[in-house]
């Protein structure tokens, strides 16, 4: 996005989807960027449906036009991938873990995933997997 419109477009793409982020969440719900175009987000008490249910509509309505005033509507995707605790697991370092491989599912998919236990965290152990 900065390399082709320019740092003040992306900068202004970020603030348009932190809006339709903060409007996607409910009241003990938390959004947060870790950096680049990453992003977290807590769902409160979500069983496994409704967060997949939750990602579902966040990915359409993030895929919706940004009118940044580039002279053409901006596109984006999203990759979503979601982890649920304490099903999926009870530590917060496997949770972000496994939400992050069930993104790259996503990401092959082209639609939110929820963490499957058949994917591949690699070793468990020091460098390997984080134990749930």
């Amino acid at each position: 996005m900065n390399d082709r419109h320019g740092h003040a477009v992306g900068d202004a793409l970020l603030r348009h989807l932190a809006e339709r982020l903060r409007a996607a969440l409910g009241a003990g719900d938390c959004a947060a960027r870790l950096g680049g175009d990453e992003f977290t987000i807590l769902l409160g008490d979500a069983a496994p449906a409704p967060a997949l249910g939750f990602a579902l509509r966040l990915q359409a309505r993030l895929a919706e036009p940004y009118d940044l005033g580039t002279g053409s509507p901006i596109r984006i995707g999203a990759a979503i991938g979601v982890a649920c605790a304490p099903l999926h697991a009870t530590r917060p370092e496997a949770l972000v873990e496994r939400a992050d491989a069930a993104m790259y599912a996503a990401k092959r998919l082209g639609h939110p995933y929820l963490w499957d236990d058949a994917l591949d965290l690699g070793p468990v152990g020091p460098g390997g997997a984080v134990p749930a």
